[in-house]
């Protein structure tokens, strides 16, 4: 029995597909490669901008909503869950 691996949504922009993003979680990075945010892709109000949920860091609780320009997003690194998230950060963050 063959099993389906969840891929993320495509939709065409400016004649190219680009990744959906809207649904996974993340942490990005500053200019020196430090994680900067953690937290969750909530929406895509328009093509190329898109609305994140940030966590804070010591509780995990939610914090401040921002937009954020898909060109921003270059650097950071993305998860399909927040368990996956948690657990690249504990182990590979605070070792």
């Amino acid at each position: 029995m063959a099993t389906k691996q969840k891929q993320v949504q495509r939709e065409e922009q400016d004649g190219a597909l680009v990744p959906d993003l809207v649904g996974l979680w993340f942490h990005s990075r500053d200019d020196q490669g430090e994680i900067q945010w953690q937290g969750h892709i909530i929406g895509r109000p328009e093509p190329g901008l898109y609305l994140v949920q940030l966590f804070e860091w010591l509780m995990g609780s939610p914090s401040v909503v921002r937009l954020v320009r898909a060109d921003a997003m270059t650097g950071w690194q993305f998860y399909r869950t927040g368990e996956a998230m948690r657990e690249w950060h504990d182990e590979h963050a605070n070792p």
